[in-house]
């Protein structure tokens, strides 16, 4: 019965935008108002540069613990580490450090990296940051031994222990499903953790 009243109450359809005469598709629950516009392009016609810049900042400052040293993310991290800001796509940001150098230091420019002097991937106090090309990311990652190992990933929701664990258990059949809820991790990260020849692969059973 509550199955049935949930399915009710959610409604399906379509709609043409009234910014660009698009017809767009739109999923809604019952008594909300039928949507008006396709994107958030649309909805927000004045993203114009100044916009974006405003919001960028906006975004920014929600998020950050400014404090002596390190800059710490109190928002979600990527897979890497990294501390992701999401809402100012057009300026084809999605990573907090870049967004602190694209406010406090100015447009990177094309090809370049934004990299941190002291290895906490977190942290977006531009004056720990530095730019960079790519290959000297990497050199700089080799060389300080940070590259992306396991534990040392600053995202990492798994000891190396468990990762040998994981993958035992997993060899004597047992599911995904039972593993993800047993480590507190989604099912995603268990499968990443079986795919030896790509993620964790540097730990020997």
């Amino acid at each position: 019965m509550i199955a049935s009243l949930k399915k009710e109450a959610i409604m399906n359809g379509k709609s043409i935008c009234i910014v660009c005469k698009k017809e767009f598709k739109w999923r809604r629950a019952q008594g909300q108002p039928t949507p008006k516009y396709c994107s958030m392009r649309c909805y927000y016609p004045e993203r114009t540069p100044e916009f974006l810049e405003k919001l960028l900042r906006e975004l920014y400052e929600y998020h950050v613990v400014k404090k002596d040293g390190c800059w710490d993310w109190k928002a979600s991290l990527d897979s890497d580490g990294y501390g992701q800001i999401t809402g100012a796509r057009e300026l084809k940001i999605s990573k907090a450090h870049r967004a602190s150098w694209t406010i406090h230091r100015g447009p990177i420019p094309e090809g370049m990296s934004v990299l941190h002097k002291c290895d906490n991937r977190r942290c977006t106090n531009p004056d720990h940051l530095f730019l960079g090309k790519p290959l000297e990311n990497s050199r700089d990652m080799v060389y300080k031994g940070r590259q992306t190992k396991g534990v040392k990933n600053g995202g990492a929701k798994l000891t190396e222990e468990q990762v040998k664990e994981i993958r035992k258990q997993s060899s004597q059949g047992i599911k995904v499903s039972y593993l993800a809820e047993k480590y507190d991790v989604c099912r995603d990260t268990i499968w990443r953790v079986k795919a030896k020849k790509k993620y964790w692969k540097h730990i020997s059973e």
